[in-house]
C-alpha cells in the first residue's frame, strides 16, 4: 500500500523542512565565504561554477536526513549542521561527475555544469566541492559538545561510502559492456551507487548526535533500503517521464540496464526478449514499443513491488528507534522522498 501523508502532515513537514533547509544553506554559505573556494575572480562569484549546482533547485534531502537522524538518537540537530553542509557539498560533487560520465546535458531542468563550462572546469568544480565537504566535516569539531573522535568517525565513514559509491558507478558503466546482468547484480550496484550517500547522511547525523551502536546500525540499514528504493523509483520515473526535468525514457534511450529492463529480459516471452535484446544492443526502434514490452512482461509493476518491499524493511528499522520528534520527521521525510514525481 502506497504511503500518502495527509494534508496537515504535509504542511507540518513542509514547514519543518523549510526551517532546516534555511539553516543548512546558511551553514553552506558561511563555509563558502570562510574558505573562498571559488574558481573565478571574486567579482564574478555569483556566476562561479562552484555555485552552479549548489543553488540550482536541489531539495537538500540528504542533509535534512542527517539533521533528523541526529535528532532521532537524542542529539541537538543544530550541532550537526557543518556535517550536513558537507554532505550536500559531497552530493553535489557526485552529480557533477555523474553528468559528465552520462553525458547529461540537463540537470534539474537546467543546463548541466559541463554543458555550460566544459568538462575540464566541471571536473575541477566537482573536485573542489569534494575537498570542501571534508573541510566542512572538520569544522564540526569547532562546535561545542562535538568531539574530534566523533568527527574522525564521520570522516572515516565518508571515505568508505565514497569508495563504495565509486565502485557502484564503475559497475553501472561496466554493465553497458556486459550483455547478461542479473537482478542481484543490479541491486548490488544500486546499493553502492545510490544508497551510499543516504547511508552516510543518516549514520553521520547519528554519530554527531551520540547515537548508540545499535541505533547507528539501524539508521545505516534504513539508508540502504531507502537508497535502493530511491534508485528503483528513479527507474520507474524515467519510463513514465512525469515532471522529472528530463526527457521521457532517457535512460532507456541510452540502453541503461535498469532493474525493469533486466527483469524483462529474464521473464519476457521469446519474441519480446529478442526485441528487447536487439534494442539494448543498439538496434534502432521506437522507444514506445520497448516500453510496451516492459509493460507486457510486468516489469514496471515488479519494480513497484520491489520499492514497497524495501520501504517496508525501512519502516521496520525506523520502528526500532526510540519514539521522538526526530524519528517522526525522519519517517515523514522518507515518505516524502518516495512520493516524489521528480
Amino acid at each position: 500500500m502506497e504511503i500518502r501523508p495527509n494534508l496537515e502532515e504535509r504542511r507540518e513537514l513542509s514547514s519543518i523542512m523549510g526551517e532546516r533547509i534555511r539553516s543548512i544553506e546558511f551553514e553552506m554559505k558561511k563555509i563558502l565565504l570562510e574558505e573562498n573556494p571559488f574558481l573565478l575572480p571574486d567579482r564574478w562569484y555569483k556566476d562561479d561554477p562552484i555555485i552552479h549546482y549548489l543553488w540550482s533547485g536541489g531539495k537538500r534531502l540528504r542533509p535534512i536526513l542527517c539533521l533528523f537522524a541526529c535528532e532521532a538518537v537524542g542529539g541537538d540537530w543544530r550541532k550537526s549542521l557543518p556535517t550536513a553542509a558537507g554532505i550536500e557539498f559531497l552530493h553535489t560533487f557526485t552529480l557533477i561527475h555523474d553528468d559528465i560520465m552520462d553525458k547529461s546535458e540537463i540537470r534539474r531542468g537546467k543546463p548541466s555544469l559541463h554543458s555550460v563550462w566544459g568538462e575540464p572546469i566541471a571536473i575541477t568544480a566537482g573536485d573542489t566541492l569534494y575537498s570542501l565537504a571534508f573541510k566542512a566535516f572538520l569544522k564540526n569539531a569547532e562546535i561545542e559538545g562535538v568531539t574530534h573522535e566523533q568527527v574522525n568517525r564521520v570522516i572515516d565513514i565518508a571515505v568508505k561510502k565514497c569508495i563504495s559509491l565509486a565502485k557502484g558507478q564503475t559497475m553501472d558503466i561496466m554493465f553497458e559492456r556486459i550483455e547478461k546482468i542479473s537482478t542481484e547484480d543490479y541491486m548490488e550496484m544500486a546499493r553502492m551507487k545510490t544508497s551510499s550517500m543516504i547511508e552516510l547522511a543518516l549514520v553521520a547525523g547519528a554519530v554527531i548526535g551520540n547515537g548508540e551502536d545499535n541505533e547507528i546500525a539501524s539508521l545505516e540499514n534504513i539508508g540502504r533500503n531507502v537508497g535502493l528504493a530511491f534508485q528503483i523509483q528513479d527507474d520507474i520515473l524515467d519510463i513514465e517521464g512525469i515532471e522529472t526535468g528530463k526527457p521521457k525514457a532517457l535512460d532507456l534511450e541510452r540502453r541503461k540496464k535498469t532493474l525493469i529492463v533486466i527483469h524483462s529480459l529474464e521473464n519476457a516471452n521469446e519474441r519480446d526478449r529478442e526485441k528487447l535484446a536487439s534494442f539494448m544492443r543498439g538496434e534502432d526502434m521506437p522507444v514506445d514499443d520497448i516500453v510496451e514490452v516492459l509493460k507486457r512482461t510486468g516489469s514496471i509493476e515488479f519494480a513497484r513491488r520491489k520499492v514497497r518491499e524495501l520501504l517496508d524493511r525501512a519502516r521496520r528499522e525506523i520502528e526500532s528507534l526510540e519514539g521522538n520528534t526526530g524519528r517522526y520527521y525522519l519517517e515523514k521525510t522518507i515518505e516524502y522522498i518516495m512520493n516524489r514525481r521528480r
